[in-house]
This record gives C-alpha cells, structure tokens and sequence, in this order.
C-alpha cells in the first residue's frame, strides 16, 4: 500500500485559499455593518439598502468650494532635493496653491 499525502503548500490550493479570504472578508465586514443597523431599529431590507447606497455615495465627490492655502516650504528648499536648493515646487511660478474642499 502506497500512501498519498498532499501538501499544504500547494500552488492551487493557496490561490483558492487567497480567492476565499478575498471574497469572505469583506462580506463578514458587510454583515457586522447591517446588523448593526437592525440593532437600531432598521429591518434587514433597509439596512442592506442602507449599505448599498453607502458604498455607492463613497464614489461622488460633491466639491463645496475652492480655497486658497499658503505653501508649507519655503520657496527653494525641499528637502535639499536638487542642485543649489532648486525644486520642483521652485520652478512653479503659483502665489498660492488651491486647495478644493469637497463633502
């Protein structure tokens, strides 16, 4: 009789493993999210719709205004980047950056 043993550390058997930890991890997330909001009173339907819509809404960006911000370094020095102190930031010839602040 011959005995067959196969190895942990197969290169299959880790892909599957990977493809499973992928896919489980953030289901179990998701789930500990909506049964949070059934903890609060919502039903199942209103609280995977509420997920949903969350996960959706992380995608748009809804820009409020754009503000004018002072640069932190001094003009050229950073970091000691380049030959005579020049920079990229140097080269740039902006007064003040804009910075655009979004919901």
């Amino acid at each position: 009789m011959s005995r067959v043993f196969a190895s942990p550390f197969n290169l299959i058997f880790l892909i599957v493993l990977v493809l499973i930890g992928v896919l489980l991890i953030p289901l179990l997330f998701l789930n500990i999210i909506g049964s949070a909001f059934t903890r609060l009173g919502f039903s199942a339907w209103e609280a995977v719709l509420i997920v949903l819509l969350t996960l959706a809404g992380s995608f748009v960006n809804i820009p409020v205004t754009t503000i004018q911000s002072a640069s932190i370094y001094p003009p050229g020095r950073f970091f000691g980047a380049g030959a005579a102190g020049s920079s990229p930031s140097s080269t740039r010839s902006r007064s003040s950056p804009e910075r655009r602040l979004s919901l």
